[in-house]
């Protein structure tokens, strides 16, 4: 039995290189291909698929019109009639119709001939890219992630997206013709953080390996980092505390809450507020409207040391048992 494959993953993940690899593994054993990918895809040209590390192959370009089932059926003919064997590989996957996607499982199923199918999951505003990958999810016999690292070591499971000053881009079309060098590949704690890296960030103009810009998460303000001072090139004077669901934490470079720990009031973070980095003035703005509060800790009666116990722990230490 045929059957529709899946292989996801982030950008940058060695995708085309792999659905390059099968090709040229199904050729070697006297297999046809036929290699589609989508016509809105004219990186290397279009109708053509290529990797980053040089391999490429002519390919078919699919527009949303076309039956994928017609189309397969008339390069290789029916199963009664057919003596060679053949794979359909596909590039860019996300970009097919939902239509397409099942015509797709047709063609695994009536035609017999397997299919794989390589393309990103997500967008970059942490959805899933497009209807025919949930179509896809749905319909597919087998679906596989392809891994990718993030920057900071964790597995990357989304992408970011940034303009020419560094500052996340949350809004707009799902796709930017001609910005793949405005992506980055990174695991969720980074999307939700808005942390591209310093990879990234060095790769901005205006800015070398060591001052890339410092965002601000919560107000935008783009703050040139320390060069020097923190290999990540994370944080900047002004701009070096971090907000996260409960509170803020300084950094050196803070000069509001440096070393220190504040805790949003009531435990409730403010809507226009987000994670990740956030600069004096907007830290300065949550003070004076007071949300937020200086992190203290309550202790409970039961909680304390009784003397008899704190006389006991002395003597374990060695000490005199003063009271100070």
């Amino acid at each position: 039995m045929a059957k529709l494959h899946f292989f996801y993953s982030v950008m940058n993940a060695g995708k085309s290189q792999m659905l390059l690899q099968t090709r040229f593994n199904y050729e070697q054993n006297l297999w046809k291909t036929i290699v589609l990918t989508s016509a809105r895809d004219d990186r290397f040209g279009v109708g053509r698929v290529a990797s980053r590390l040089g391999a490429s192959a002519e390919a078919i370009a699919v527009t949303p019109e076309m039956n994928l089932l017609d189309l397969v059926r008339e390069q290789i003919g029916v199963p009664s009639y057919r003596g060679t064997k053949a794979a359909v590989l596909i590039d860019e996957v996300q970009f097919f119709t939902s239509e397409q996607i099942a015509q797709l499982s047709d063609v695994a199923d009536a035609l017999m001939v397997p299919v794989l199918a390589y393309g990103l999951k997500n967008n970059a505003f942490g959805e899933l890219f497009s209807p025919a990958v949930g179509t896809l999810l749905a319909l597919a016999d087998d679906v596989k992630e392809i891994k990718q690292i993030c920057h900071c070591g964790r597995k990357a499971t989304m992408i970011l997206r940034f303009d020419a000053r560094g500052r996340i881009d949350r809004g707009g079309d799902v796709v930017k013709i001609g910005a793949e060098g405005s992506y980055v590949s990174v695991c969720r704690p980074c999307f939700k953080s808005g942390d591209i890296g310093p990879v990234a960030r060095a790769s901005i103009e205006g800015f070398d390996d060591l001052s890339g810009p410092v965002v601000c998460m919560t107000c935008d303000e783009v703050y040139p980092s320390m060069a020097g001072f923190d290999p990540n090139g994370h944080q900047a004077y002004g701009c070096a505390a971090t907000a996260t669901m409960f509170g803020v934490s300084g950094a050196y470079g803070s000069t509001k809450i440096d070393g220190t720990s504040w805790i949003f009031n009531d435990g409730k973070r403010p809507t226009h507020v987000r994670s990740g980095t956030i600069c004096d003035n907007c830290i300065q703005k949550l003070m004076d409207d007071g949300s937020l509060v200086r992190e203290t800790y309550e202790f409970e009666e039961q909680d304390l040391m009784s003397e008899e116990e704190r006389l006991e722990l002395l003597a374990e230490l060695g000490e005199n048992g003063d009271d100070d």
